[in-house]
């Protein structure tokens, strides 16, 4: 069964942990992702395509507390 992401989902991504943040469908029909990390205290955001996420992410698990803490 092919992996389907969420919601506060953390995944590796390019030597980073990352979770989802935001999904939606683009004008064209296309699953799209946002995902945040925490580095170097600051939180960076970047949107893509799900495809294209989920081909070069590895799944870890549920969000750990460290994101959300770091927005605050």
């Amino acid at each position: 069964m092919k992996h389907k992401s969420a919601m506060w989902q953390t995944y590796q991504y390019q030597g980073h942990e990352v979770v989802i943040i935001q999904q939606w469908q683009d004008p064209f029909g296309k699953s799209m992702v946002r995902i945040a990390a925490n580095l170097d205290g600051g939180l960076i955001a970047d949107g893509m395509l799900e495809e294209k996420f989920l081909s070069e992410a590895i799944f870890l698990g549920q969000m750990t507390l460290e994101i959300v803490e770091g927005a605050n």
